[in-house]
């Protein structure tokens, strides 16, 4: 049994330590700010077995101390599950304040009770299973469901280790919880470590011992979405434009070509708009760069104002700007292009610069039976777009 004590703990100890040290900074996954209670429950409940250990190897006399530790470490332990449980569960609600006050409330009355019992240790061992073990597994085990299906459309594998976990959780819960040291009075007294060694040849500790190995191994492969996060995030950082925040020329062909395809297989038109920024140049060598940059942060804003969210708006060369549309708006040419021209117009009016902002504008559409590329698109709007700039350039000298 001492070998058995040992994995035990250090199944749990295992994933009290990984949970810590696993990066989670800037997650903005709800349950990356409530494993400190996972990491806390799995140090604790380690170590609690490993005292369990430490006091099957000395005389009752000398196992005092280990006693008193295991009397703190356990009901600590499920408390901490517990928390971890309920906070998954719950909304950040005023209202359920009192809700997650729920673990504080058994362990007071663990407390109350085992102060009063004769025999402090057996008790306070059983009241620790039966009023914080099985809430606080069954809590954890809904916990672990619910963010199985918050994460079924992302990792196929990480959703199922969710619930493997949770389906593991709720059999600790019996294990751990129902089946308690043996006592004289009901359910203790029927549901005991007798009763299952008597009916399966076997220690509870081992089944709870393959239960904590099995629970650690899904939980540290949960962590793992941590990473998969963070590489999303450089990902996405990769696809923006540093100076807008709008997508960059890499982010917009991404993007596009996957809309496009989309359009494809809906026999869908779809209309592609490119814009470049009029006389950048003079505003560079009259008032600076630094007045450009602020010119070309102003259009990017604009453009935000024009389009919609779902939009694919993207900063794809020095001036130039590029504008997928997702709604089908092939049919309709002038509209897109007055509301950006009257969001423009808007701007200047306010004349807040010193100088007004334009955009010399070209269109091309997609056409499903074109099989046109996204640089062919591009290209056919530029076009458009330079003849419109001549035309611009050629009344400027005129005038």
């Amino acid at each position: 049994m001492t070998y058995i004590y040992f994995f035990y703990g250090l199944s749990f100890f295992t994933l009290g330590i990984s949970v810590i040290f696993y990066p989670k900074k800037g997650s903005e996954f709800r349950i990356a700010k409530t494993f400190v209670f996972m990491a806390l429950f799995g140090i604790f409940h380690g170590i609690n077995e490993w005292a369990e250990m430490f006091s099957l190897m000395h005389s009752p006399a000398e196992s005092i101390v280990l006693k008193v530790l295991c009397l703190v470490l356990l009901p600590l332990s499920y408390y901490f599950l517990a928390t971890f449980g309920i906070k998954n569960i719950l909304r950040d609600d005023a209202s359920l304040l009192a809700i997650q006050a729920i673990p504080v409330g058994l362990f007071v009355l663990w407390f109350i009770l085992t102060a009063s019992a004769n025999q402090c240790s057996l008790m306070g061992n059983i009241w620790a299973r039966y009023l914080l073990g099985i809430p606080a597994t069954v809590l954890t085990g809904c916990a672990l469901l619910k963010q199985s299906a918050a994460f079924s459309q992302m990792k196929a594998y990480i959703s199922r280790d969710f619930s493997t976990a949770a389906f593991l959780f709720f059999l600790y819960g019996i294990l751990t919880g129902l089946v308690v040291p043996d006592a004289g009075f009901f359910p203790a007294s029927f549901i005991n470590y007798s009763f299952v060694a008597g009916a399966t040849g076997i220690q509870v500790q081992v089944f709870r011992t393959v239960c904590a190995i099995v629970i650690t191994y899904n939980m540290i492969s949960i962590l793992s979405v941590f990473a998969w996060e963070t590489q999303e995030r450089l990902r996405r950082l990769s696809l923006k434009d540093e100076l807008t925040g709008l997508l960059n020329r890499r982010g917009f062909f991404a993007l596009a070509e996957q809309q496009i395809a989309i359009a494809k297989r809906q026999s869908r038109k779809m209309l592609l708009i490119v814009g470049d920024m009029d006389n950048l140049k003079q505003i560079n060598d009259t008032l600076g760069h630094a007045e450009g940059d602020a010119a070309i942060i102003e259009i990017a804003a604009i453009l935000r104002e024009s389009f919609r969210q779902s939009d694919i708006i993207a900063r794809i060369g020095g001036d130039e700007f590029a504008i997928l549309p997702v709604e089908n708006m092939a049919g309709n040419l002038t509209a897109p292009i007055h509301r950006l021209q009257n969001k423009m117009a808007l701007h200047n009016d306010r004349g807040k610069n010193g100088y007004c902002l334009s955009l010399s504008v070209g269109t091309s559409i997609y056409d499903p039976g074109g099989n046109y590329s996204i640089s062919e698109l591009i290209k056919q709007a530029d076009d458009i777009m330079y003849e419109q700039k001549k035309i611009k350039k050629k009344y400027e000298t005129a005038g």
